[in-house]
């Protein structure tokens, strides 16, 4: 992990991983860069803190679903400095159930078409 990576940061991996996940950290979708890729969903999830800002944030979020057809989930830093992340693990459980294969494969068949040889 990054140096420069927050707790909270630090503590959204530790919970994803902890529920069996594979998580890739500070993952290029150039021109951006996302604090957590979870390559099972094609999904990302962003640990913000107080710098994030909603406009900028927005816009960031439509171009990476646009071009990747990569979905962002954001968890704000006061949900994710709790030390009891039972929580924290129930919420991550929640939003995961809310993709299912199909859609995962087609999201990244979307992203493919759209030039990302990754998906």
């Amino acid at each position: 992990p990054n140096k420069t990576q927050t707790g909270p940061h630090r503590r959204l991996v530790r919970v994803l991983e902890g529920v069996g996940l594979a998580v890739e950290e500070e993952k290029e979708f150039s021109p951006y860069t996302v604090d957590v890729y979870l390559p099972q969903f094609h999904v990302a999830v962003e640990a913000d803190g107080p710098q994030h800002g909603e406009t900028r944030d927005r816009k960031r979020d439509r171009y990476l679903f646009a071009v990747y057809a990569l979905p962002v989930y954001r968890l704000r830093d006061f949900e994710l400095t709790e030390d009891d992340v039972t929580p924290l693990r129930v919420l991550v459980l929640q939003l995961l159930r809310r993709f299912w294969y199909a859609s995962t494969v087609d999201r990244r068949l979307l992203a493919r078409q759209a030039g990302w040889e990754d998906a």
